[in-house]
């Protein structure tokens, strides 16, 4: 028998001003939390293959990026409530305290648009001022999309920081301290890679690289971790992928597919269920249409 279990993914919960990629705000997260509360029953990953005699759906509570706001603002709100979760670290940005591409690159935009100067990036044709918060996360994403696979991407961003350098206000990612402080509460450690990647476009060495020094890092750093579990940066990955980061001990691969997981099959990768809107309502419709997918 197939036991249903459905896995949310969640980023950032701030009420920080951020246009390029909004962040969830915290009372719209505790109301999605209040939601669960009621219709779900929280499981941590290493139970997904478990029976239990509730009727409730079964849920894991994913995190990818290991943003600091998660420390500030979510762990407070998922211990209140009791419900275990899965932080994926990026092992380079717990190390060194940078943040990652994705990131760097809203916030530079951001930058640009709060400065009212113009974003220019010529290697990808753009050259606009813009006006509001809507065109902000339109741009972000178009500009994302554009650079997700170009090999140049760090030399783009580079030339992109340069002029507005001392303008970009970067987000905070938690290191190994906070890491080790979350697991105290019921939140285990996986890995979303070390660089932030797209694996599918890597040769067998890159990506060896990219999923054994994330868990050797963190498996050396976050004392109670077994770091069993890969969320695929991007969403992306293939047969490859899936061959090496089995091989390098990851138990569970959690991809971005909007779907239920079969928590008796733990062979196959597992779907998960975004959420990301600020406003609760459109959280909501979401979580209602959720819970009555099969």
């Amino acid at each position: 028998m197939g036991y249903k279990t459905q896995i949310f993914g969640f980023h950032r919960i701030s009420d920080e001003f951020s246009p390029a990629y909004p962040p969830i705000p915290v009372k719209v997260f505790e109301k999605i939390l209040s939601y669960i509360n009621r219709h779900y029953f929280v499981i941590p990953i290493e139970e997904i293959g478990k029976s239990f005699t509730t009727k409730k759906t079964r849920l894991v509570i994913t995190f990818d990026d290991a943003y600091y706001d998660f420390y500030e603002n979510a762990l407070p709100l998922l211990s209140k409530y009791k419900f275990p979760a899965l932080q994926h670290v990026i092992t380079h940005s717990a190390e060194t305290g940078e943040s990652f591409w994705t990131q760097r690159l809203n916030k530079m935009i951001e930058a640009c648009f709060i400065g009212k100067r113009e974003l220019v990036i010529p290697e990808l044709q753009i050259n606009r001022r813009l006006n509001n918060a809507k065109e902000v996360e339109k741009t972000a994403l178009e500009v994302y999309l554009l650079l997700l696979d170009r090999t140049d991407r760090e030399d783009i961003l580079k030339k992109m920081e340069e002029p507005i350098k001392d303008q970009v206000a970067y987000t905070r990612m938690m290191g190994w301290k906070e890491l080790n402080e979350c697991t105290k509460y019921g939140i285990n450690i996986g890995s979303h890679t070390h660089n932030h990647a797209t694996l599918s476009n890597m040769d067998e060495a890159a990506l060896k690289f990219e999923l054994e020094h994330s868990r050797k890092l963190i498996l050396g750093n976050v004392h109670s971790s077994e770091c069993l579990s890969l969320a695929f940066p991007n969403g992306k990955f293939n047969d490859a992928v899936i061959r090496v980061a089995r091989d390098t001990g990851y138990k569970y691969l959690l991809s971005a597919e909007s779907a239920s997981a079969n928590g008796d099959d733990l062979s196959c990768v597992m779907p998960r269920f975004c959420i990301y809107n600020k406003e609760w309502w459109k959280n909501y419709v979401k979580l209602f249409l959720i819970r009555r997918t099969k």
